[in-house]
């Protein structure tokens, strides 16, 4: 993982389906797995793609294109052209989401409409032309490192949506979904990353009705060599609203309406920026939305002197990639004309030149 790129709660995912069960059958007998020839008009999203999570649209890069996901569709565009195309698409599968492409396959999290609430994930993999689809395992949050997926692994029944989805703990697989092994077992983690051969991982654990504590741990890449980085009451360092971002030997999380930052080595905790929503680290930044002339607005923070920088007066939702000098992100649609509430943006670094990939409904 590299320090250029951004770390989003790169969080990972999921465990080995060992035989053959009622859903991945048909799930795998349908045409979904048929693949889907690359279009370069723009794909229009209708009331039926509307998307009502941005955490929902996630990006990675490859080679000269930067690959998104809107609901059941998955796109990439040419970071040189500003073309848009569609890759994959499957209205057999609800939702896709923390991609990741390696080696000319797309990895990700892929929530079902077949056989459960649309809530319950699969791993799931295609290749970066559209063919060879499948599922892997019931699980969420695939990373791919070292020739492996990183994974949390999730257990539910099915058919029968209506029983819960446990938290089984962090796993790892070969990239084919087979040698399914345990690294962790935990019922409390939230995300993981990992980060020069660790695993970083925040859990948090209730201990009332009402209140929680949250803790940061590190652990080599068999689960040996355990650590606990920092452990308060006070944080929930891996909550659903809160992420983690590494660079160098900090950990940066925001808290409160607050951005904080962590040594990895001596575990001191220190608030860097009041009120400001964490989006990311990429080139040497940590990108935040921060306060300006009493409205929030964009801001970057240089990670070797702390100096901060305006960049522009609109909030951005959240970074899904970078490449090159190019970002790619989701922020309010600025066509008043259309019904659409967001849209995907590819631009330069300093958010400017922006082009719209397309607008989509958030409910």
């Amino acid at each position: 993982m590299k320090n250029k790129s951004i770390i989003i709660m790169t969080i990972l995912s999921l465990v080995l389906v060992v035989g053959c069960c009622y859903h991945q059958q048909y799930m795998m007998n349908c045409n979904y797995d048929m693949p889907v020839s690359e279009c370069p008009a723009m794909v229009t999203n209708t009331a039926q793609d509307e998307v009502d999570d941005k955490k929902d649209t996630q990006s990675v890069t490859t080679k000269d294109c930067m690959y998104y996901c809107i609901r059941n569709s998955i796109y990439k565009v040419d970071v040189n052209t500003k073309e848009k195309y569609l890759v994959y698409k499957n209205d057999k599968l609800y939702w896709y989401y923390d991609i990741q492409v390696e080696d000319d396959w797309i990895y990700a999290a892929a929530k079902t409409m077949e056989g459960t609430n649309g809530d319950d994930p699969y791993i799931f993999r295609v290749r970066t032309n559209g063919q060879d689809a499948e599922l892997l395992t019931k699980g969420s949050k695939p990373t791919v490192y070292d020739g492996k997926i990183y994974y949390i692994k999730e257990r539910f029944s099915e058919p029968d949506s209506n029983g819960p989805t446990d938290t089984v703990g962090i796993y790892s697989m070969s990239l084919d979904g087979k040698n399914d092994e345990c690294v962790k077992k935990t019922s409390d983690v939230d995300e993981f990353t990992i980060y020069e051969s660790r695993i970083y991982y925040s859990e948090t654990v209730w201990h009332t009705d009402e209140d929680t504590y949250g803790s940061l741990k590190s652990m080599d890449l068999n689960g040996g060599t355990q650590k606990t980085i920092a452990k308060d009451e006070s944080y929930s360092f891996g909550s659903e609203k809160n992420m983690f971002v590494i660079d160098s030997d900090y950990i940066y999380f925001k808290q409160d309406y607050s951005i904080y930052k962590v040594n990895i080595n001596s575990s001191e905790i220190s608030k860097i920026i009041d009120d400001a929503e964490l989006l990311g680290i990429a080139d040497g930044y940590l990108y935040y939305n921060g306060d300006y002339k009493g409205e929030f607005a964009l801001f970057k923070m240089n990670l070797k002197d702390n100096s901060k920088t305006f960049v522009r007066e609109d909030i951005i939702y959240e970074i899904l990639g970078t490449k090159d000098d190019n970002m790619l992100f989701v922020a309010n649609y600025k066509d008043r004309d259309e019904c659409y509430s967001d849209g995907i943006y590819i631009s330069g670094m300093d958010t400017k030149n922006e082009i719209c990939l397309g607008g989509y409904l958030v409910t």
